[in-house]
């Protein structure tokens, strides 16, 4: 342990954003200045998940989807999401069975079909977005949930990558060359 840092309330998520270390809590955002984390006042509401993706740090929080880009935070949606994930250089969006892409400040749907369950987390890994459920994972091909084989068969099935290590699966990781 390089050094510990005590906090009064827990926390949710953390993430990196250009060389900054960043909290949320049900209190809110923190930044980690020296060594105590310090409200960030911009954004006071509960903080679900933090993510560094496409040059920004998002922050989701029950109220929706918030942006800190060129040293200023935006709202960029208000609806209910769950993660993102940046994805062959765009910024994909995650909340109850469905999929966006960021397009400027604006949610823009990847498909009109829902996904097949409700999906928790997103993982690009080898240029292939994964799409996380509770105990359940597939793929979105850019069209459409889930792949095809050669011979036009759905490939979610048990014989073809085997089972999850649990039905009760909460997170999906593409770290370097693993998947985990």
């Amino acid at each position: 342990v390089g050094r510990k840092v005590a906090t009064s309330v827990p926390l949710t998520s953390v993430a990196v954003y250009e060389g900054h270390m960043f909290a949320g809590s049900a209190e809110g955002l923190h930044q980690l200045k020296g060594d105590e984390l310090v409200e960030v006042s911009e954004l006071r509401e509960p903080v679900n998940r933090l993510v560094s993706a496409g040059g920004a740090l998002w922050a989701i929080t029950g109220q929706g989807l918030h942006r800190l880009q060129y040293g200023a935070w935006k709202m960029v949606s208000g609806a209910v999401l769950s993660d993102v994930c940046e994805h062959l250089g765009e910024v994909v969006v995650a909340g109850g069975n469905h999929l966006w892409q960021i397009k400027g400040d604006a949610l823009v749907s990847l498909t009109s079909a829902p996904g097949p369950f409700g999906i928790t987390r997103v993982a690009s890994y080898g240029e292939t977005l994964y799409v996380h459920g509770p105990g359940q994972l597939t793929i979105f091909d850019g069209t459409r949930f889930g792949a095809r084989n050669v011979w036009n068969w759905p490939v979610e099935k048990l014989w073809d990558w085997g089972e999850l290590p649990s039905l009760n699966t909460r997170d999906v990781l593409s770290l370097g060359s693993r998947l985990y």
